[in-house]
């Protein structure tokens, strides 16, 4: 059975994370402060539970920037590197892309990943504090977002930014 990440080359990986950079990262941000926006008004906190909901989703929110932006100004940079590298045949450079640094990277990811799974726990108490009827489809426009970017870093970018890496770990 082929790989998820044999269907890619290396330049349409690249060009992935040029869109994600671009395109897909600033359009979480944006969804992140538009659901801050809603759930923070006054007419929410009132319900029983909300401020349960809200400083879940806050924390979520922090940490997902902050995975966004090491993302884009770290290991992104690292990977797209390994490629250009890779394409003109260089394995000994200096600012090599490590397999240890992105295992740490994919563990990393994992607690995001569980992060979302809490926020989905966070979908099914919003009802409570009415928070589908003020964010309308944005909650669930960011969550399928954020699992297709996270499905495919999982399934094809990380798997393939390993076969890139210097292998560190013995």
């Amino acid at each position: 059975m082929e790989s998820k990440t044999s269907i890619y080359t290396l330049e349409e990986i690249s060009e992935y994370i040029k869109r994600l950079t671009s395109e897909v990262h600033p359009k979480l941000i944006e969804y992140l402060r538009e659901i801050e926006k809603m759930i923070t008004h006054d007419q929410v906190k009132q319900f029983e539970d909300c401020d349960h909901v809200i400083s879940k989703f806050l924390k979520f929110q922090d940490d997902l920037t902050e995975h966004i932006e090491l993302e884009d100004y770290v290991i992104f940079p690292k990977i797209l590197k390994a490629v250009r590298f890779n394409r003109a045949g260089l394995r000994d450079i200096k600012e090599r892309l490590y397999a240890s640094e992105l295992t740490e990277w994919i563990a990393f990811h994992n607690v995001i990943r569980e992060d979302l799974e809490a926020l989905v726990t966070i979908n099914g108490i919003v009802d409570k504090c009415n928070l589908h009827e003020m964010t309308g489809n944005i909650f669930r426009e960011f969550e399928n977002i954020l699992r297709e970017h996270a499905d495919f870093e999982d399934e094809v970018l990380f798997p393939a930014a390993l076969e890139l890496a210097i292998n560190d770990l013995g």
